[in-house]
């Protein structure tokens, strides 16, 4: 039940007994402002704790300190994946304010670039910092590195802090080295834990806890990818098998924090600190038919534990209902330090017991102009879409509209790299990948050539048969019809991501068209690393039919509403049955964004990533 106002006066006597009243530490307060510890597990969901109905309990030790604060029972994080999340929760901006959407676009050098978050930003670390506290970070994720800009504020900030045993050892020991100076000062501590987070290793006995058989074999790199591209399909063991290694995961780690909070209760004492335990986003298991994170704003990649351990363990067991953005985390932080936050941001005030303000919860997710926007009222939770639009067809007689469509040729190549098309057809950009079909002429363990086209092997290449099903790679051999994806990387390699075997041989091409020009009667269309030609009769005959099945190329918006209190897992998509309720939220949610966008930082060009973090990324499957 949501709390009453009568636990809000009390907490207000426990902030100002613990020293959080409206004087700074720096004014010289008679109390002690507390110590805080911000642990963010990356991609933990929260339904796997045992605190939100889990059943049989991964996460004994984060339920028991649950038991011993405050459970906000439907708390979302700012997107769905770590790089506009994690900004969110250290400055109080949604990512439409702060302006950090990429975490790995390639950039014109060639390079992997990504945005950073504003040196304007004026984060926890920095507040906390100025009115005396130790600040560090412990942090194992490489979109939280160097490039990144969140390290403002910290005295220590080390991005590449391990595994959680490891991270949370060193943390330990900078508490102490705190605690035991010659000025003791009260801590900020942010850490940072990847162990939940793909690619799902997890430790020998927590698998075998689980009931997983060992050993456990590697899972293959670009898995997610290629399920959420429908290059591969998981049946349900596969699946379920899939979900007991994370949930493994969860297990060991819940294990390792339970021994590291037992270490800073030793030291510190419980009535010092204050507990905040979140993560930056969920993960999907194909409840919407895709795996991992980042690609949506469904409950499960969005919706994420918060618990609240206060000083002193007082109010023990109480559960906050109704909807909370973690954007409102760091406020809430500020205000149980002594420090103006805005009391309105504060989840301390507004959730327990002050007046409700009707205020709704947004999150973002954006990849260059394609964009997902959600928002939470009550109940309610409101979907928008926007997806680029393709380049108009204004003037089909000229070649240079094909540009920006994906085209689909399909004839023989008559000279290196030009392909001439017997038949073609144009189709909205639904992805950027290559397609080559034909005849495989050559093959080993890191190269192909098929239509005589050469191409580079992925090092986690997948081999499936004609009905998508992984095999040996025995069964390529020269001679054989297939159809290879491919992507071109950063530098200029074209790499195959999966080989197909297919039932009939033909030679087609499939692609962006990224140009095209005219000599005579025939277009040539630059599609990849080909020149296609094809007869302008044909273009222009390919055009008009494209034009005819899309009637507008303005950007394409799709609304969805779901009413979670009746359909928890949104299964039911309402919003052709109330369109009066989707007008008033999705003008709401265009308040909101303008709100946001009211406070937008000064946008500080992306940066170049470094080897070593592409390679970190490329890990953990953001970068291919």
């Amino acid at each position: 039940m949501k709390a009453p106002a009568a636990v809000s006066a009390a907490l207000l006597l426990l902030i100002a007994a613990a020293g959080c009243g409206s004087a700074s530490p720096r004014t010289g307060s008679a109390h002690t402002p507390p110590s805080i510890v911000l642990v963010v597990a990356d991609a933990l969901r929260w339904d796997r704790l045992g605190c939100y109905g889990r059943r049989p309990s991964l996460t004994a030790h984060l339920d028991a300190l649950a038991a011993q604060g405050l459970l906000f029972e439907r708390a979302y994080a700012a997107s769905s994946w770590t790089k506009p999340s994690v900004p969110s929760i250290l400055t109080g901006l949604a990512p439409a304010a702060h302006g950090v959407y990429e975490g790995a676009a390639p950039g014109a050098d060639g390079r992997w670039h990504a945005d950073r978050l504003p040196e304007e930003a004026d984060t926890l670390a920095e507040r906390l910092r100025q009115a005396g506290y130790a600040t560090a970070a412990f942090v194992h994720n490489a979109h939280l590195g160097p490039a990144s800009g969140l390290a403002q504020g910290f005295e220590v900030y080390e991005h590449d802090a391990g595994p959680a045993p490891e991270l949370l050892e060193r943390a330990r020991a900078w508490v102490e080295a705190v605690a035991s100076g010659p000025r003791p000062r009260a801590f900020f501590l942010w850490v940072h834990l990847l162990d939940a987070h793909w690619p799902y290793d997890p430790p020998a006995d927590a698998a075998r806890a689980v009931g997983l058989s060992l050993p456990l074999e590697p899972l293959p790199a670009n898995l997610p990818e290629a399920v959420n591209r429908a290059l591969l399909e998981l049946d349900a063991p596969a699946l379920q098998a899939l979900e007991r290694r994370y949930d493994a995961e969860v297990l060991a780690l819940d294990g390792t924090l339970g021994r590291f909070i037992a270490a800073l209760e030793a030291r510190a004492g419980a009535a010092s600190v204050l507990w905040a335990v979140t993560a930056d986003h969920g993960e999907a298991f194909l409840e919407h038919g895709r795996l991992g994170h980042g690609g949506d704003l469904y409950e499960e990649t969005v919706r994420v534990p918060l618990l609240l351990r206060l000083p002193g363990l007082r109010f023990a067991g109480q559960r906050v209902e109704g909807p909370v953005s973690l954007a409102d985390l760091a406020p809430t932080l500020l205000e149980a330090a002594g420090l103006e936050a805005g009391s309105e941001r504060s989840l301390l005030r507004r959730l327990l017991g002050a007046p409700e303000t009707g205020a709704a919860v947004l999150a973002e997710v954006r990849h260059g102009a394609d964009a997902v926007e959600a928002l939470w009222h009550g109940e309610w939770k409101l979907i928008r879409r926007t997806r680029e639009a393709p380049p108009a067809l204004e003037s089909l007689g000229e070649t240079r509209a094909a540009i920006g469509w994906r085209a689909k040729a399909e004839g023989r190549f008559v000279a290196l790299g030009r392909f001439r098309a017997e038949a073609f057809e144009l189709d909205e950009p639904s992805d950027r990948d290559l397609e080559l079909e034909g005849i495989l002429e050559a093959l080993d363990r890191r190269q192909a050539r098929v239509a005589g086209v050469f191409f580079q092997l992925d090092e986690d290449l997948l081999w499936l048969d004609e009905k998508r099903e992984l095999v040996s790679p025995a069964a390529f051999r020269p001679g054989k019809a297939v159809k290879a994806d491919l992507e071109w990387r950063p530098g200029g390699a074209l790499v195959a991501e999966k080989l197909t075997l297919r039932e009939r041989p033909r030679v087609r091409v499939e692609g962006i068209v990224r140009g095209a020009q005219r000599a005579g009667g025939q277009a040539r269309l630059d599609i990849g690393p080909w020149q296609v030609e094809v007869p302008v009769a044909v273009l222009e005959e390919a055009a008009v039919e494209l034009s005819t099945r899309r009637a507008s190329p303005s950007p394409v918006t799709r609304l969805e509403l779901y009413d979670l209190r009746a359909d928890p897992r949104e299964t039911r998509d309402l919003a052709g049955e109330d369109p009066e309720r989707v007008g008033i939220l999705a003008a709401m949610l265009e308040r909101t964004l303008e709100a946001e966008r009211s406070r937008a930082l000064a946008r500080t060009p992306a940066q170049a990533l470094d080897e070593a973090t592409v390679r970190s990324l490329r890990a953990l499957g953001y970068v291919p």
